[in-house]
């Protein structure tokens, strides 16, 4: 029994190392292969690189052919410019020698054929340097005349130049002013400097709308031409006011003027500055209804509303640029100019807070306006104006 064991063990045995030898060698036959393929694609890349490298040296062989071509052209070249120098030098050496041979033979020869010969000689000799310092003088002539062209060229170029740099110049400055037009001082310069303007907001500044009465019923009985003539007239004056008291136009809507005070740049004194602005222009058309009145023209009388608060001030649009204002104190404030009465100047609240000790004022009550009841106003009835304000308003005419 352990003999059959024995032997059955070895069997085993026997069967498990032929398994692992046949593994073994079917590994190696797998390396091999690799081995052969690796080898044989190294000995490709090896040919591709002798074949470059001949391919290379075949270049460098062309190269310093080339080379060698060149150098030889060059040494022909400078041999043939040393020849050419001394049959230069041989010619010039003959000229004298055959110069001075002439110069014997017409020391000796009295024969009026040779005495000729020398003279046509000595004649073309002369006609040739005759030539030459004609040439020379045209040559120098063409030189100074190109040289007199290139300077007028220069000259014109710098002149349009500078035509074209003050055309430039006074072209900007117009283009500023017509943008100044448009939007304040400030804004303009942002939006030059950055293509963009921020919107801003302004804890206090006072609204001002004037309108025109019974202009739908005025513009009925005159001619367009003579319409926009009145209205330029009327706001023109306006435009002088405000300016006076730093008062900013935001925009004209038919017969509407609206201005704002405390911005771009922002202040204290607005509600006062625009109060002030209102009255000198109350004291315009008072004026100018007077001299109508003489003359039987046209009368006009305006409706002033004003109000103060916080606003939001910017640009909007990207090719026609407007500078405009929003928020419930531009709202209050055109409410209170649809609420005035002519040739009267409106105020609300907030604004009369501001102003009651420097400016009269009467207390009209709660009166209700388009979305809002119960609103404080006031009529604006007399001020400190002094005669230089009242020489500076407008004469209307």
């Amino acid at each position: 029994m352990r003999r059959l064991l024995k032997f059955i063990v070895i069997i085993t045995l026997l069967s498990f190392q032929t398994v692992l030898t046949a593994q073994s060698k079917k590994e190696l036959l797998e390396q091999n292969e690799e081995l052969k393929k690796r080898f044989n694609e190294l000995t490709v890349e090896k040919k591709n690189i002798e074949k470059q490298k001949m391919l290379l040296e075949a270049d460098r062989q062309e190269l310093s052919r080339k080379t060698k071509a060149l150098d030889e052209a060059v040494k022909k070249k400078q041999q043939e410019l040393k020849l050419s120098e001394q049959e230069i030098e041989s010619s010039k050496d003959l000229i004298k020698q055959k110069t001075y041979e002439i110069i014997e033979k017409n020391a000796n020869i009295s024969n009026l054929e040779e005495e000729k010969k020398i003279s046509d000689l000595i004649a073309k000799h002369n006609e040739l340097e005759l030539i030459n310092k004609r040439s020379a003088q045209k040559i120098l002539i063409l030189g100074i005349s190109l040289i007199g062209l290139i300077s007028l060229l220069l000259l014109f170029m710098f002149i349009n130049r500078k035509k074209a740099s003050k055309i430039l110049e006074l072209e900007k400055k117009k283009s500023d002013q017509l943008l100044l037009n448009i939007l304040p001082q400030e804004i303009a310069d942002e939006l030059k400097n950055t293509q963009k303007t921020q919107a801003r907001s302004y804890d206090l500044s006072t609204v001002l709308f004037a309108d025109i009465k019974d202009f739908t019923g005025i513009s009925a009985t005159l001619k367009p031409s003579v319409l926009i003539q009145e209205l330029d007239f009327i706001f023109g004056a306006f435009d002088d006011i405000i300016q006076k008291h730093n008062i900013e136009k935001i925009k004209v809507i038919g017969d509407c003027f609206m201005c704002v005070g405390g911005i771009p740049n922002a202040n204290t004194t607005n509600p006062e500055d625009v109060v002030y602005a209102a009255i000198e222009m109350q004291e315009f058309m008072h004026r100018m209804k007077e001299e109508r009145l003489k003359t039987k023209g046209q009368v006009y009388e305006v409706r002033i509303g004003i109000n103060t608060g916080p606003i939001v001030a910017g640009v909007i649009g990207s090719k026609k640029f407007a500078y405009d204002v929003w928020g419930d104190t531009v709202n209050l404030a055109s409410r209170l100019e649809a609420a005035c009465e002519a040739g009267k100047i409106n105020i609300s609240a907030n604004t009369y807070e501001r102003v009651k000790d420097k400016f009269a004022c009467v207390y009209r009550g709660k009166i209700d306006v388009k979305g809002k009841t119960g609103l404080d106003m006031y009529f604006v009835t007399n001020a400190v104006v002094t005669k230089q304000i009242i020489e500076n308003i407008p004469s209307a005419s």
